[in-house]
Formats: structure tokens, sequence, C-alpha cells
């Protein structure tokens, strides 16, 4: 298995301070470097390592983006992260189905949510 270079979910109805404090909850820390009115960037502690972390809010309707900019994180996929923050936020969560690759249908994703798990299609 590759381990991907950066990872991405999104997360409905949540703000970009749910979830910078749920990165905070989770990291013990998360350190903001820059921010504007839809995005906040950081980093968060992680082993002897800062990672990366954009939030953009809203950046689809009704869903916030967290994108962790790093291949050395606590997650081995989108779909590690989508089931972390979901346990832990009991918020839907979308991520990529797999990877980019040109033979996936770019409107595939795996939803998690009180409903469970599953593919959807879902036209960004």
């Amino acid at each position: 298995m590759t381990i991907p270079s950066d990872i991405e979910v999104y997360i409905k109805s949540a703000s970009k301070t749910d979830i910078t404090n749920w990165l905070s909850d989770r990291f013990s820390r998360f350190s903001e470097t820059k921010s504007n009115k839809r995005m906040v960037v950081g980093v968060v502690p992680y082993q002897d390592l800062e990672l990366n972390i954009t939030v953009l809010e809203n950046v689809v309707p009704g869903f916030s983006s967290l994108w962790v900019n790093s291949s050395a994180s606590p997650w081995k996929s989108d779909q590690e992260l989508a089931r972390d923050v979901f346990k832990d936020t009991k918020l839907e969560v979308r991520c990529t189905a797999g990877s980019w690759e040109n033979e996936q249908d770019p409107d595939l994703w795996w939803c998690i949510s009180e409903n469970g798990e599953q593919e959807i299609i879902w036209k960004t």
C-alpha cells in the first residue's frame, strides 16, 4: 500500500473552529499560522514532526475541508481520517472512495454518517 502524500476529508456542518478544536483535542494543540474569513492554516504536533493542516470552511456547500498536507500522519488514508473525525464528532464525513486515478469516477465518494459507511455519488 502506498502512503498518500496528503489526506483530505469533507465534514458536514462543521465550522473551521469546530475542526481546529477537534485537532487541538486530538493532538494536544493546534497552532494557527495564517487565517482569513473562510480558511485557517496551522500545524499540529505528531511524533517528532509538525503536520501542516489547512481547514477551508464551506468549501463545498454545507461541507468544510480538513487537509493534512503530510505523508507522516496517524492516518494511512482519507477513509481512516474520516472514521476518526466521525467517531469523535458524529458529523457526516466524506472523502474520496479510493485514489485519484484516471480510471476512477471523480463523483464516487465514501460517506461515513449515522447510517454507516457507504460509497455515494457526490457531484461537487
